[in-house]
């Protein structure tokens, strides 16, 4: 368990939890993954490795030209025209129902925009 939850500041992550949820384009009937461990999901980027309880360090890759390749090899994600350097991106399974009872799969994606460590 990460320690940002551990430190009492559940009630933050919940909401989040809750705000993500209602953002939902599919209705109320969406599925996800009961056990996030046992599920399947896919982590990618520079950051896959690294999570609250094992952070990045902070690296100046303007400094370091190896480091500055590695920046470079980062996910980048189109967004309002402008590319944003996504540090580690989650796909994380759901299912949902449509109006006629059709069972479809999808994923939520999550990307966590900065540097990879970097400024």
């Amino acid at each position: 368990m990460a320690r940002k939850r551990r430190s009492g500041r559940s009630l933050a992550y919940s909401k989040l939890g809750d705000f993500i949820f209602d953002q939902n384009p599919y209705g109320t009937d969406l599925q996800y993954p009961q056990n996030y461990k046992k599920a399947r999901i896919a982590k990618y980027g520079l950051g896959k490795r690294f999570d609250a309880d094992r952070p990045f360090g902070v690296l100046d890759v303007r400094k370091d030209p190896k480091l500055r390749r590695l920046y470079r090899k980062g996910l980048f994600w189109p967004l309002n025209g402008a590319k944003r350097r996504v540090s580690k991106a989650l796909r994380i399974p759901y299912t949902f129902k449509d109006p006629a009872g059709k069972l479809h799969r999808g994923a939520l994606l999550i990307g966590y925009e900065g540097a990879g460590g970097g400024p």
